[in-house]
């Protein structure tokens, strides 16, 4: 249960970022997205993740690797299950594929677009990154909107903003509410 709890809120973080290739210098949001990824993914080091994280993503990846942390402490006591669990969240990790497809930076604020191949399929996702201190850091769709308020909601497609649109115009009209005298 923790495994596929623990590799879905991967996956949704997974889901901010992407990559093409690996420079330990990274300096641009596509090459500091990919190399979050690479640790991630190849070699399951969720605290490199959140490192290279901000805000509410750094604190979720914090999390995510105390767990397995934590899994790895009880798998070296002997724990079985522990070591079953870890092993396969690894293997999961591990057999996710990604590519960095292209990038949109907005001031101090980017977009990073990846395809991730899992088990054969292909989806495409978004990273979000802001620079803090010269230095991009991957942050959550959420925390992004927040930064650009003027702006709906990125990660939403075009039917979904339409949609949004049209109920915002729609005004629904409510009558007061009819009492009834007290006996």
């Amino acid at each position: 249960m923790k495994f596929r709890s623990l590799l879905s809120a991967f996956a949704f973080a997974a889901g901010l970022v992407f990559v093409t290739a690996f420079n330990p210098f990274a300096s641009s949001p596509s090459q500091v997205t990919a190399k979050a990824l690479k640790a991630a993914l190849q070699k399951c080091d969720l605290e490199k993740f959140a490192e290279l994280s901000s805000g509410k993503t750094a604190e979720e990846f914090r999390g995510m690797a105390s767990e397995l942390k934590r899994l790895r402490e009880l798998a070296e006591k002997g724990d079985q299950n522990a070591k079953k669990m870890l092993d396969e969240i690894e293997a999961g990790l591990k057999s996710v594929q990604f590519e960095v497809k292209s990038e949109k930076i907005e001031g101090d604020y980017a977009v990073v677009y990846i395809v991730f191949t899992i088990n054969g399929k292909q989806k495409a996702a978004k990273s979000y990154l802001h620079k803090v201190d010269g230095d991009w850091k991957i942050i959550s769709d959420h925390e992004y909107i927040l930064a650009h308020p003027d702006k709906t909601a990125p990660a939403k497609d075009k039917k979904e903003n339409k949609d949004a649109k049209a109920a915002e115009k729609k005004t629904v009209e409510t009558k007061p509410a009819e009492t009834k005298p007290a006996k």
